[in-house]
């Protein structure tokens, strides 16, 4: 059995490379978008990798965690034993474990298993076809200033501040409320998400839990990667808010 420090050795680049990327960032939101330099360097080091298709069946359904640790710990010991290694047992950190997890939870179509063609027993977990689209796509445009993020992350951003303007209405002054009448909730929603890709309202996790924070100087941090598809974003707004809020609005009530 190998210790923690030997361990942490064999954590495969691709991983740590993803910790670096998540330790180094505050902001949750953009801990799970990616450029395309950073999906190229992962890529380019990642592998499918077998899975005893009894243990996967076995977590299906209400036990993702479960799952995604059986499958954390198969891609380790895969990755390494291909070098030569033959590891059956790990020490691992508790903190290192997590950002495994997170990785495959990422990056592998886990849910879409492969049968092995010759052994019964085995399925093979795949990279994330959507990323490799994303990539590829960049490729074909010569244009690889966009990034990579997925809906679910669109919809945390969108449920943040759409509590941000819930917030807004309830403390701000009446009079400086009073000069944005036209702003109704799902317009106010979507320019606090513009206002966040512009960087005058920056998000941040911390211990007491998520808050939103202004800046008067701003900067365009992240580009206008979610406002980019204005149909897109309204209607993501329009499907978290209405199901957030008894008050059902529609495309027209974006001012």
């Amino acid at each position: 059995m190998y210790s923690y420090i030997e361990l942490n050795k064999i954590i495969p680049s691709e991983i740590n490379f993803f910790k670096k990327i998540v330790e180094n960032e505050k902001d949750p939101i953009k801990r799970e978008i990616f450029s395309f330099g950073d999906l190229t360097y992962i890529m380019e080091k990642i592998n499918k990798f077998p899975v005893k298709s009894d243990n996967y069946y076995s977590l299906i359904g209400d036990k993702k965690l479960k799952l995604l640790s059986l499958l954390a710990l198969n891609y380790i010991l895969y990755k390494e034993n291909k070098n030569g290694s033959n590891i059956t047992n790990l020490e691992i950190n508790p903190k290192d474990f997590y950002h495994c997890i997170s990785f495959i939870d990422i990056f592998f179509d886990y849910d879409i298993p492969i049968k092995d063609n010759l052994k019964e027993n085995i399925i093979w977990i795949f990279p994330k076809l959507s990323i490799k689209n994303f990539i590829s796509n960049s490729i074909i445009s010569n244009y690889y200033k966009d990034y990579y993020f997925e809906e679910d992350t669109l919809n945390k951003l969108i449920m943040i501040m759409s509590s941000f303007a819930q917030y807004e209405y309830k403390n701000c002054d009446t009079t400086i409320m009073n000069q944005f009448q036209g702003l109704n909730y799902p317009t106010l929603v979507l320019a606090n998400i513009s206002l966040y890709e512009k960087g005058y309202l920056k998000i941040l996790d911390e211990d007491t839990g998520i808050s939103i924070m202004l800046d008067a100087n701003g900067r365009k941090d992240t580009g206008n990667i979610f406002t980019k598809d204005e149909k897109k974003i309204k209607e993501s707004i329009l499907n978290i808010i209405n199901t957030m809020e008894s008050i059902q609005y529609s495309i027209n009530d974006f001012s």
